[in-house]
């Protein structure tokens, strides 16, 4: 047998169907996959993330891997890399960027942002985000986010709670969402319980439904609003025809802003004559990570002089739990 013919035989595989028929066999693939072998590593996820860990300590960072059902693996935002067991993790929550306010320092997320001395602003609470406010020592409530565009509050007035009798009850609801850049939009409403002095005695269950806009960020923004008020039960009491409100925040410093709320009444005159009936505030505002405090004056349109306005805020919930 020639030589040639001799490689040529040793170098063709005999179970090569192509080869045995004289055909000429496509070259074998230089990698294959098995798609049914499970995966070791899932693709980076670029999300940043706080974790809460059973002793109390905090990490920040993101999901590398994660390593069967017991395990996860993260890099730190120093690029040092940790193994954690599931377990061991109380929370995970995504962590919010650092804002560089207008002075050039760090600013905390101003957790004010959803309202502004009374009225809220068209911005939402998040999930699990929530406060508890007292205004002029005469109005306590507690707003809570229900998801992160649902919220809803109730409160009192404080005298009232003595009584027992439900008077002074108040609720409300918001329905919130960016729609835009920068551009909010809301919609609710807010019931209020009040004495009925008609013959019919009892309470009367009034309120106002409201929509409104939010142009800006947390920390520089302008709030359009427009209601009607109602009156859902009882005695029907003269609340006018429809209340506007313009209302905004500048934040200063870390610190430090500046709160303006003005409620407009078109079809109110005001008790100084020579105009409709307005009521116009102006505070400061000291901002704190768990709490908060206005202080400034608050007057109507057309009569001298104006009231102390001063209120309270804590912040009582942070932002929802990211599922594991």
């Amino acid at each position: 047998m020639p030589l040639f013919l001799s490689v040529l035989l040793l170098a063709t595989p005999m179970n090569d169907p192509l080869a045995q028929a004289g055909g000429v066999a496509d070259p074998a693939p230089a990698y294959t996959v098995d798609a049914s072998a499970p995966a070791t590593k899932q693709q980076v996820d670029t999300k940043r993330y706080r974790f809460v860990l059973s002793n109390g300590s905090e990490l920040v960072g993101r999901i590398l891997e994660r390593i069967g059902e017991t395990q996860v693996k993260i890099a730190l935002l120093d690029g040092t890399e940790r193994t954690l067991f599931w377990a061991d993790i109380e929370a995970q929550f995504e962590f919010e960027n650092v804002q560089i306010g207008a002075d050039g320092s760090v600013w905390d997320t101003n957790p004010n942002r959803t309202r502004h001395l009374y009225a809220p602003s068209a911005m939402p609470l998040k999930e699990g985000e929530g406060y508890l406010s007292l205004k002029e020592l005469f109005f306590l409530s507690g707003a809570y986010g229900v998801t992160d565009n649902v919220s809803i509050l109730v409160g009192s007035f404080v005298p009232t709670l003595f009584l027992m009798d439900g008077t002074g009850l108040i609720g409300a609801l918001k329905v919130a969402g960016e729609i835009g850049e920068d551009v909010y939009v809301a919609g609710g409403g807010e019931v209020i319980t009040l004495p009925d002095f008609s013959e019919s005695g009892g309470l009367s269950l009034v309120g106002i439904g409201f929509g409104g806009l939010t142009f800006g960020k947390p920390d520089r923004q302008l709030t359009i609003s427009a209601g009607r008020p109602f009156s859902l039960a009882g005695a029907d009491p003269d609340l006018g025809d429809a209340l506007l409100v313009v209302a905004g925040q500048y934040r200063l410093t870390n610190n430090v802003g500046i709160v303006s709320e003005n409620w407009i009444f078109p079809t109110q005159e005001s008790p100084g004559g020579g105009g409709v009936l307005s009521v116009h505030a102006l505070a400061i505002r000291r901002i704190n990570k768990n709490f908060a405090w206005d202080a400034g004056l608050i007057g109507v349109a057309g009569l001298p002089g104006a009231f102390p306005w001063i209120d309270w805020t804590w912040n009582i919930g942070t932002a929802r739990r990211v599922p594991k």
